[in-house]
């Protein structure tokens, strides 16, 4: 905002000790500032002059010297002065052509004054111009200081600080998150208060660290010109103001006015977020107490339940989000500088804002890598409809977190379904268990329902070392044969239990002719000695398969 501190060209012209003047050259700087005068009558000016001036001369000191006249426009503009003010007729008859050609082409105002000017007049009116403007500036600085210290000592939020703004700037207000979801508007009178605000607004963490940014808006399909300006606290960017001109236009002072409410909504959402530490901590010390079992009584948990807000009137599904690879998360974010407490916020607001759409009612808790994602339902529902419901969920979430996050995956996994609210720990249980068979079996970042399971549930309940011995005789060697030759016997043996066996069927899926289909099966006959025509050691080699898969077993 250095417009704050001087008059551009194109003002001070309208100044009456300029009155008559006529800009002959650099038309396109007339926006240039001017924060001070100097005036040149001596050949040696050019050490003396400061950034910002406005020069006035007569032209003595160049009248003789053609080269001086052709390198002075270049020179100042170089130097960043505001302009040249030239009075000819007394040294020179005219302003040189030279000068008024480099004025054009470096966007230096070159202004003939008239002959009636004199330079103690125009140096006392731009001065008195320029601390008038500083008197006023610090007069509407300090009433704006008083109207934020008042609204923050009596305690106000958002709200009153976007109507405190709104008042000031006589135009209308708008406080985002870091989602761009407007938390409140202001319009500054009752008549426009059910208008819109503006949408499609850039990222509050792509504006400049500090800095008012303008804009053009569009609000209720109308064009508006405006300013952005983000909410920033210490290294965190908790959302964004916008402002737009639907009443006047903004004025230099209106943005130290809307900088003072950004800090001052920094601060809010500051102390907003301690207060939500701790009521999460709370929460979560409460849902993962009742989670691990430590709850014994229901009376206990919904009087727990009430004093943290918590509606336990009905039952739930439970989903555990996870993010993968969390360690890798963790260094990574080390190293870019950036918090892991960052990249859990993306992740829990991800998932709040899908069950915000979902409108229904949902607890959502975290610890370490985790999310438990409880999503209310009536026990007298069909299993059928809540196993729907808990997968309709998943689905939303897995899109959404791969918006949100595009560089992360998280796996989720869906526990049981359970009435009573004491037994939740087992849903909690099967969840985790559905991520880590999941992740197993099909990968990281699926959905995984632990009814869905199937033989892996009883495989994975099995901690024996003969079980994973068994897997190692039989179906191990086919991995470990394929690593050596190059040969794909792994993806035949898959696609045989698939198809039920059918030969032509599995040539069709694998894009293979059919004598290859029956040598492949051949080769794993040979290594494994089992009989693919006998039943039972066909579903010897099926269960080692499974376990291999699950346990990421390899050979050796």
């Amino acid at each position: 905002m250095a417009s704050l501190h001087g008059i551009t060209v194109r003002y001070a012209l309208s100044l009456d000790c300029l009155k008559g003047s006529m800009v002959v050259g650099g038309k396109d700087g007339l926006g240039r500032l001017i924060t001070g005068v100097n005036v040149m009558e001596v050949p040696d000016i050019l050490p003396w002059v400061q950034e910002g001036q406005l020069l006035l001369t007569t032209g003595f000191s160049i009248k003789d010297n053609q080269e001086a006249q052709e390198k002075l426009i270049p020179e100042l503009a170089r130097r960043g002065l505001a302009g040249l003010a030239f009075k000819p007729k007394r040294y020179l008859d005219a302003v040189p052509a030279a000068m008024i050609a480099a004025a054009d082409v470096s966007s230096f105002p070159l202004i003939e004054l008239p002959p009636e000017a004199n330079h103690p007049g125009m140096l006392q009116g731009i001065y008195s111009e320029l601390v008038n403007r500083q008197v006023s500036l610090l007069k509407k600085t300090v009433e704006v200081h008083e109207k934020a210290m008042a609204v923050l000592l009596k305690g106000g939020g958002l709200e009153q600080i976007a109507s405190t703004l709104a008042q000031l700037v006589d135009n209308p207000v708008a406080i985002y998150d870091q989602e761009r979801v407007a938390l409140t508007v202001a319009f500054g009178d009752t008549e426009q208060r059910h208008s819109g605000c503006p949408d499609n607004l850039p990222a509050p963490d792509s504006l400049d660290k500090g800095r008012i940014k303008w804009e053009k808006f569009t609000v209720n399909q109308e064009q508006y010109r405006g300013v952005l300006c983000p909410i920033i606290g210490g290294s965190t960017t908790y959302g964004l103001i916008a402002v737009w001109e639907q009443k006047r236009p903004l004025r230099d002072i209106d943005l130290i006015a809307v900088e003072q409410a950004a800090t001052l909504a920094a601060m809010t959402f500051l102390h907003r977020k301690t207060v939500q530490a701790v009521e999460t901590k709370y929460r979560n010390e409460l849902l993962y107490d009742w989670l691990g079992g430590e709850v014994e009584q229901v009376e206990e948990l919904i009087h727990r339940a009430k004093l943290v807000g918590w509606d336990l009137e009905n039952s739930f599904a439970l989903l555990v989000i996870d993010i993968d690879e969390y360690g890798q998360v963790v260094s990574k974010a080390r190293r870019i500088a950036d918090s892991l407490l960052k990249v859990k916020e993306k992740v829990q607001r991800a998932i709040i804002r899908v069950m915000d759409r979902w409108r229904d009612y949902f607890i959502i808790g975290d610890r370490g890598s985790s999310f438990v994602l409880l999503v209310r339902v009536k026990a007298s529902w069909s299993d059928r409809s809540i196993k729907e419901r808990a997968r309709e969920v998943a689905s939303l979430l897995h899109a959404e977190l791969g918006q949100a996050v595009p560089k992360l995956s998280c796996s989720i996994g869906i526990g049981r379904f359970y009435p009573n609210l004491l037994d939740m720990k087992e849903s909690y249980r099967e969840a985790r268990q559905a991520i880590d068979i999941g992740r197993s079996v099909k990968g990281k970042g699926e959905i995984t329902g632990f009814e869905d399971l199937g033989i892996y549930r009883l495989l994975h309940s099995s901690t024996s070392n003969e079980l994973k011995q068994f897997a190692r005789e039989i179906f191990v060697p086919i991995q470990a044969y394929d690593r050596e030759h190059h040969t794909e016997l792994v993806p035949t043996i898959e696609t045989f239990f698939r198809c039920n066996g059918n030969l032509s069927r599995m040539a069709r899926e694998m894009f293979t002719h059919y004598n290859t289909i029956v040598y492949r099966l051949e080769r794993v006959q040979e290594i494994t000695g089992v009989d693919l025509n006998d039943t039972e050691q066909r579903l010897n080699l099926q269960v080692a398969m499974k376990v291999a898969q699950m346990d990421g077993l390899r050979n050796g």
